[in-house]
């Protein structure tokens, strides 16, 4: 009987162990998982157009935007449009230039590539960048300087040599639902830029997905990739907002914006402390239980 007993026990405690490990294990499998959908969702998008090739484009004021776009008149409610080119750059310094401008304008659904910046906006505003495909420049996919009020949208942005996006001394612009891809050392890096907004961008494969030096009040939010070295940086900055930044695969720096990663770990945790807890608790009513039984024998 009493072999029985001690058969009981050490049976149960095992069971209660082998659960503490399935559960363990389906948690790594569901992050394994996601990361193969991840990595299924940049294939799927990564797809080049096939559009119209072109020579490199320079445009210098609001005159010579008028003549190289296709359409639109420069207002609010009927912008110029640049669309449905493919430029391959030959090593060039851009494959566009804009300069100098101040009127409503699109450039959409363009192919750039093979120059040292893929897209060069130099003191423009009032700019829509939408659903173009940036790569394998060797300085960076878009450089823009002393520009304000621009949107960048649903881009993609990959292979660059150094940089996704690099902004200096640029104000308002919106960054929202960009892929940004193996562009080496960082993402998307701000420099003395103020009250911008980088929103549900996907950065993924970077030395830093995201870097913010000398720029102030900007909101950083929703933002989320893999295997990057490093989430968010920040360096002289005051007044951002950083919230639901989730940065998988990162080394933990003070300016990692990871809490999303660090609560999905305390619960991981906290399962298997509780898990444990109540294999020790069962553990130990059994073992007194076979005390008191043992005791009335002796009795």
């Amino acid at each position: 009987m009493r072999e029985v007993r001690y058969y009981k026990v050490f049976s149960l405690f095992c069971m209660l162990f082998i659960l503490i490990i399935i559960s363990q294990i389906h948690q790594f499998n569901d992050l394994s998982s996601y990361e193969d959908k991840d990595n299924f969702m940049i294939d799927q998008n990564f797809q080049i157009k096939t559009s119209s090739n072109s020579q490199v484009i320079s445009i210098n004021g609001n005159y010579e935007l008028n003549q190289t776009a296709t359409s639109g008149n420069g207002t609010m409610s009927n912008p110029y449009i640049i669309e449905w080119l493919t430029i391959n750059g030959n090593g060039s310094l851009y494959c566009i230039l804009i300069n100098n401008t101040n009127k409503f304008f699109i450039i959409r659904d363009c192919t750039l590539f093979n120059s040292t910046f893929g897209l060069y906006l130099n003191n423009v505003s009032n700019g829509d960048i939408f659903n173009n495909f940036i790569y394998s420049n060797f300085y960076a996919g878009l450089l823009i300087k002393g520009s304000n009020n621009n949107t960048i949208l649903l881009n993609n942005v990959y292979n660059n040599r150094l940089y996704g996006c690099l902004m200096h001394n640029c104000n308002f612009t919106k960054l929202t639902g960009n892929q940004f891809r193996n562009n080496n050392f960082t993402g998307i890096f701000l420099n003395f830029s103020h009250f911008n907004d980088i929103l549900v961008n996907e950065i993924n494969y970077h030395q830093y997905a995201l870097i913010l030096q000398s720029s102030n009040y900007s909101s950083v939010i929703s933002n989320h990739g893999i295997i990057n070295n490093y989430g968010i940086k920040q360096i002289d900055c005051t007044g951002n907002v950083l919230e639901g930044n989730f940065f998988r695969k990162v080394s933990p720096t003070r300016y990692s914006d990871s809490k999303s990663e660090k609560h999905k770990k305390t619960i991981i945790d906290f399962t298997l402390i509780l898990l444990v807890g109540i294999s020790g608790l069962a553990l130990c009513f059994f073992i007194q239980k076979k005390k008191k039984i043992i005791s009335i024998f002796k009795q």
